[in-house]
């Protein structure tokens, strides 16, 4: 509906009222408004918000991240996906690191918005659906052999076997 929306006034249009709507809205709203418009415009990019949400939390940019447009082709648009969906559960997994309980439920309420709105984006029926291919991108790599990290004399291995069983070894020096 925005990008009908955003069609039908065109851009001069949309500017005026764009700049006009400060003054009928109070707080945060306009603040809020105009961050979900120009992620959805893309005068927001993924990079920026991804800052804001690194750096101070920002839920807005939470909520907003899934709303900017994905670009280039589809490869490129599926890895875009997979780093958006990286950063909106690493945000979900340190809240309980940041605040009480008030403050974790507002940042999982964010999380979720966001997801959902990164599912519509990259074309998901349902953020269930998406978290299920980014989970299967993101051990892709495991499917074609098991990953193997050596530092020094110490060597880790993690692999999955046909039957989805995970596995994980660490040597040292052959032991």
């Amino acid at each position: 509906w925005f990008q009908r929306l955003f069609a039908s006034l065109g851009r001069e249009r949309w500017e005026a009222l764009y700049d006009a709507a400060r003054f009928a809205s109070t707080g945060t709203g306009h603040t809020r408004a105009r961050i979900f418009a120009d992620a959805l415009l893309g005068a927001v990019s993924a990079d920026e918000l991804i800052g804001r949400i690194t750096t101070k939390r920002h839920q807005d940019s939470v909520r907003a991240l899934g709303l900017v447009p994905l670009s280039g082709a589809a490869g490129a648009a599926r890895k875009e996906v997979l780093r958006r969906y990286r950063v909106l559960q690493e945000f979900r997994r340190t809240s309980r690191k940041h605040g009480g309980s008030m403050l974790q439920a507002s940042e999982k309420r964010a999380v979720e918005i966001g997801m959902d709105n990164l599912a519509r984006t990259a074309g998901f029926a349902d953020p269930v659906r998406l978290q299920w291919a980014m989970e299967s991108d993101a051990v892709a790599d495991l499917a074609r052999g098991p990953v193997i990290v050596k530092v020094e004399k110490t060597s880790v291995t993690l692999a999955i076997d046909e039957e989805g069983a995970i596995s994980l070894a660490a040597t040292k020096d052959g032991k």
